[in-house]
Parts: C-alpha cells; sequence; structure tokens
C-alpha cells in the first residue's frame, strides 16, 4: 500500500504539478525529438512494469482484486467482503 501511494504520488507530480509549473516561455524542442523520446519512454516503461507485473507469484493484493493465476471467473464474481 506505501509503495503504490508513492507511486501514484510520483506520477502526479510528474504528469500534472510539473508540467504547469515549469517556465517554457521562448524555448522550442523539435516536435520529432519530443514524440519520439515519448514513444521510447512508454515501450521501455511498459516493458518494465509487464515483466514485473508478469513475474509476480500468484497472490491477491486485496482481497477479490486477484493480480493473476486465479480462477478464470475471477472478473464476473466481484462482491465486497467484510
Amino acid at each position: 500500500m506505501w509503495i503504490g501511494s508513492l507511486y501514484l504520488a510520483h506520477y502526479a507530480n510528474r504528469a500534472v504539478i510539473y508540467p504547469m509549473r515549469i517556465r517554457t516561455r521562448g524555448k522550442q524542442m523539435p516536435l520529432v525529438v519530443c514524440a519520439l523520446m515519448a514513444v521510447f519512454f512508454s515501450f521501455v516503461n511498459a516493458g518494465f512494469l509487464g515483466y514485473f507485473a508478469g513475474t509476480l507469484p500468484d497472490t491477491t493484493i486485496m482481497p477479490g482484486l486477484p493480480i493473476r493465476g486465479s480462477s478464470p471467473g475471477w472478473l464476473s464474481s466481484w462482491r465486497v467482503r467484510s
């Protein structure tokens, strides 16, 4: 839970707060460089996150929310557990 909170706080800062605070008046970057770096970052980041999620053991983060490898009907059997 703690690591997930840090992850969300980091990406909220990176995606929302920092772009609003950065001073970009008079600065230009070629669109091709920006687009290529965005695509490269997305593929590398997705690769790392996919590898990490794929190598986790069959477990659950929260009851009723399996990560992978549970029964095939887990998606259709959502219910609140107390």
